[in-house]
This record gives C-alpha cells, structure tokens and sequence, in this order.
C-alpha cells in the first residue's frame, strides 16, 4: 500500500510538473547543463530572483508531493495563481517585516533567506 501511495505521489508530481513547470529545470536541460563551463554574465540581483524563484518552486514540488502522499501541504497557494519572481521577493520582504515565525519581533541577520521565504510563504498562503 505504501509503494502505491508513492506511485500516485509521483504521478501527481509529474501531473503537476507538466502543467506548471515554470521555473523547472528539464532533464534534459540538467544533462546538457551540468559541465558546460560556458560562462553567463548575470547581476547578483538576477542571480539571487533565479535562486529564490527555484526555492518557491522546490517548496511547491514538496506540497505536490506531501499531497500525493496524503501529508498536509507546507501552503497553499490559489491554484491559478502564477508565482513570479516580484511574489516571492514581496513575500520575504513582508516576512522580514513581521515575522510569522517562533514569535520572533525580527530575524537575525545570519538567518537563512530560504527559511524565511518558506514562512512567507506559509503566511501569504495558510492553507485552511
């Protein structure tokens, strides 16, 4: 029974996966990717909404998954809703702003971007 309930996890992610792959990396993408050298000239900013639009997104695949295996979302956001990288900067900003989390008033400067954009994700989108 558990390795069905991973099938159809699975399943719904790849379901999920090629109805909103925004942000996704391929495999294919990763196998032609992965020691090209090829040299990219990017501004921190860019770099920094690339690496945080791809956590948004590995948040969502995880829902996606604990979904499909029948475990509560980490959020829940609208399903028509098309998170772009202006969303997510807005929800670490509201979140550095007023912090939902362990009934802190503000967040230590050597607190992970990643952690907080999570809980920004969980207060913009509490599931109900």
């Amino acid at each position: 029974m558990k390795q069905l309930m991973r099938a159809v996890g699975l399943a719904v992610g790849i379901a999920i996966g090629t109805v909103s792959s925004v942000g996704a990396t391929s495999i294919e993408a990763f196998n032609q990717w992965k020691y090209d050298d090829d040299t990219v000239t990017l501004s921190k900013s860019e770099v920094l909404r690339i690496v945080l639009s791809n956590v948004y997104h590995a948040f969502d695949w995880a829902n996606a998954v604990n979904e499909g295996e029948g475990l509560r979302p980490l959020f829940c956001p609208p399903e028509d809703l098309s998170v772009e990288d202006e969303l997510v900067i807005r929800m670490i900003e509201d979140e550095l702003q007023n912090p939902s989390a362990y009934g802190l008033s503000f967040y230590p400067s050597d607190t992970p971007i990643e952690l907080i954009l999570l809980h920004g994700a969980k207060n913009m989108f509490p599931c109900r």
